[in-house]
């Protein structure tokens, strides 16, 4: 029986568990990123990428000029997943770099700075909470039931 509860637990938590901790990375590397992201310039668009799976999305290849004259370009990680991309080529777009390695940039757009984290930390909170509870139920039932002992039937002589 233990083994049953310890592969629910590995089944239905880790999981879990696992998904959260890889957007909680992702959303630090983020964070790291934009403390460090210190240059302020505009760009414009040269090309989208088409990437076709479940959806399509358009990744903007953004060209931008360093203030020492530098000529960086880049592709952002953020996709756009409307057909037709609301990027166009030859848009200008605010860009924000590294100054010590200015090919680390990205669009400067509204959510870039907001968390996307927080939601699936709060699920996979709950989730896990939910799960630890049922699993931790069935365990004390379990045990309630082997110490109580064969329970006595309706047709058992008394």
């Amino acid at each position: 029986m233990k083994r049953t509860l310890l592969l629910v637990w590995l089944v239905t938590i880790l999981p879990v568990a696992a998904f959260v901790g890889l957007v909680e990375y992702g959303d630090r590397q983020r964070t790291e990123f934009l403390r460090e992201a210190e240059g302020r310039v505009e760009g414009m668009i040269v090309r989208l990428v088409e990437k076709r799976g479940k959806y399509i999305r358009y990744f903007p290849v953004v060209v931008f000029s360093t203030p020492n004259g530098q000529q960086v370009e880049f592709r952002s990680d953020y996709p756009d997943r409307f057909p037709p991309s609301l990027y166009k080529v030859g848009q200008r777009v605010p860009v924000v770099y590294v100054p010590a390695a200015p090919s680390r940039a990205e669009i400067d757009q509204p959510g870039l700075r907001e968390s996307n984290a927080t939601p699936f930390r709060t699920a996979g909170g709950i989730w896990v909470g939910v799960m630890t509870l049922l699993c931790g139920g069935v365990a004390v039932a379990l045990r309630l039931r082997k110490r109580a002992g064969p329970a006595a039937g309706p047709l058992d002589p008394a």
